[in-house]
């Protein structure tokens, strides 16, 4: 279900999605970002809103930008006839489409991973978690990191809501991308970082989405899937970035 607005205790039944906006530029993707992060400390874990908008668009960079991010958030919302340009993932073309897909299909992997997450937010933290709820510092109380956010307990994202020094392709850097202490592993290199930082100039080529993960980290997942029927339930699958002594509570149902 997915409401417009609503009242006090709306959470429990509804996803809420933030209203008719205008996508084709950095703006749309920036203010969501803190917007998606003031929802969950207000209470409601569940929100959304249209991929790269319902108006405008037609902007390569910024459409992959926007699928990319809300691969690491509750619900990708994809309305399409409003607005005089379509906004399906594979409308723009190649390389968009190539990209788009690749990220649907991460999504599509980490249901049991949200799903997990989702539960724990019935009565505990949000799905998409302030910096500060889990590493709580002078730095993050502030405005420092309102463009990032923990994603449940083991990922760290970043996402790409502005140019920096982009290329003509759509190639960029990210800065002020903050690590908390310990050890964070670049999910799509396998890179390690010390945390306790904050790190620029970080490399993201126009496929790339920073995304780190707690070293430590296990991550229930499922084969790649266009719908929940396409799903192997014969078949567990888990990411596990092994450090100490870690654990991660999966939940599962019918």
């Amino acid at each position: 279900i997915i409401s417009l607005d609503g009242w006090a205790g709306t959470q429990r039944y509804a996803t809420i999605w933030s209203g008719d906006q205008t996508g084709g530029n950095w703006e749309y993707i920036r203010f969501h970002i803190p917007t998606y992060l003031g929802s969950g400390l207000s209470g409601q874990p569940n929100i959304t809103s249209d991929m790269d908008g319902i108006f405008g668009g037609k902007n390569n960079v910024v459409n992959t930008r926007d699928f990319q991010w809300k691969t690491f958030t509750p619900m990708q919302l994809n309305m399409d006839g409003w607005g005089a340009n379509e906004k399906y993932p594979q409308a723009l073309g190649e390389p968009i489409t190539s990209i788009n897909r690749n990220y649907l299909k991460l999504k599509s992997e980490l249901i049991p991973y949200s799903y997990s997450i989702a539960k724990e937010a019935i009565n505990g933290l949000p799905i998409m978690r302030a910096m500060f709820l889990s590493y709580p510092s002078n730095f993050t109380f502030g405005k420092a990191t309102q463009y990032q956010f923990l994603y449940g307990p083991n990922f760290l994202v970043a996402p790409v809501y502005e140019a920096t020094s982009i290329d003509k392709d759509g190639n960029d850097i990210r800065n002020g991308i903050y690590l908390p202490e310990g050890d964070w592993i670049d999910y799509f290199s396998g890179d390690k970082y010390k945390g306790g930082r904050v790190i620029n100039n970080f490399d993201v080529p126009i496929w790339k989405l920073p995304v780190f993960i707690k070293n430590g980290a296990i991550i229930p997942m499922v084969n790649a899937n266009n719908n929940v029927s396409e799903i192997n339930k014969g078949e567990r699958i888990y990411e596990i970035y092994p450090f100490g002594k870690s654990e991660f509570t999966e939940y599962d149902d019918d």
